[in-house]
């Protein structure tokens, strides 16, 4: 089961990347009735303002722009450090088997930013991903097992 955050962002990036789902689609993928994909469609279109049209031909959904997206949430360069910092902390003082979740996370609040320079995008990408291998290495040297 996936939350309705986690099912408008697929749901738009299957809308967008031209497979024409249909609403049986999205009721297999993510365990939903068929009222549910309803909404959340109503939703990406009412609330995000997102054009999404159904082709009766394909029997599916589709954009007729396939450049267009979720509205991105703005981080400020420093809203990005602190959480890149808290990141850091945990990994460092807890365990580092919360480290996939961590770096899913980050590359999730990366991916939506749109404010922040592309280089400092990747610089914080390379950063998070040596923190990664870091926590790793400290359970290794522990003996600890360490996760995939």
């Amino acid at each position: 089961m996936s939350s309705r955050l986690e099912r408008l962002i697929r749901m738009e990036q299957q809308i967008r990347n031209g497979s024409y789902p249909n609403v049986e689609t999205f009721c297999r993928m993510f365990g939903v009735k068929q009222r549910t994909i309803y909404e959340d469609i109503r939703a990406l279109r009412q609330r995000l303002g997102l054009d999404i049209r159904f082709d009766r031909g394909r029997t599916g959904y589709f954009t007729p722009d396939p450049n267009s997206r979720l509205p991105a949430f703005e981080l400020t360069q420093e809203e990005l450090f602190a959480v890149g910092l808290a990141c850091e902390l945990m990994l460092k003082y807890n365990d580092a088997a919360f480290t996939p979740v961590v770096r899913s996370a980050l590359e999730k609040i990366l991916d939506r930013q749109t404010a922040c320079p592309p280089g400092q995008v990747e610089t914080l990408r390379r950063t998070w991903q040596q923190l990664a291998q870091h926590a790793q290495e400290i359970k290794q040297l522990h003996g600890l097992p360490v996760p995939d």
